[in-house]
């Protein structure tokens, strides 16, 4: 697709937006942000709980200690503990470990404002699930 086209169809020029533009957009499309992903460690227990395959153990030691298997049903509960305690574990660090992350990244973006480029906290830039960032749109070296 031409530039001009582009452009034309973000209703934009090539030098960028206004500031008044900018905000303008910002109140209608909202701030460019990661929606926050909140992680609880009973979300997290609930789904290693109802992992299909622990209910399909479950199952079978409740069915080995009913026909008097204890030791099988002992043996399967002692494995069922074990990964759902350990996928537990792993998941509550991995979430810390990605909010950790998140909370420590600070993104800036180089945009056109009035025909020149500034840099602005990437929060402040109003993005579509269809639209690029506009220096990339109006010139390839960005």
């Amino acid at each position: 697709m031409p530039v001009a086209d582009v452009v034309a169809r973000l209703e934009t020029k090539a030098d960028g937006l206004t500031d008044a533009q900018a905000d303008e957009r910002r109140r209608r499309f909202g701030l460019n942000v990661l929606r926050v992903h909140r992680v609880t460690p009973l979300g997290i227990l609930r789904r290693q709980v109802q992992n299909p395959l622990l209910i399909l153990l479950v199952g079978a030691a409740t069915v080995s200690a009913a026909t008097g298997g204890s030791t099988d049903a002992a043996i399967i509960g002692v494995i069922v503990l074990l990964s759902v305690s350990l996928g537990f574990v792993n998941e509550l660090r991995a979430a810390n470990a990605v909010a950790a992350l998140h909370g420590s990244i600070h993104h800036t973006s180089v945009t056109w404002r009035g025909g020149a480029p500034r840099t602005l906290p990437s929060d402040q830039l109003s993005l579509r699930a269809s639209t690029s960032r506009e220096p990339r749109i109006c010139s390839g070296d960005m």
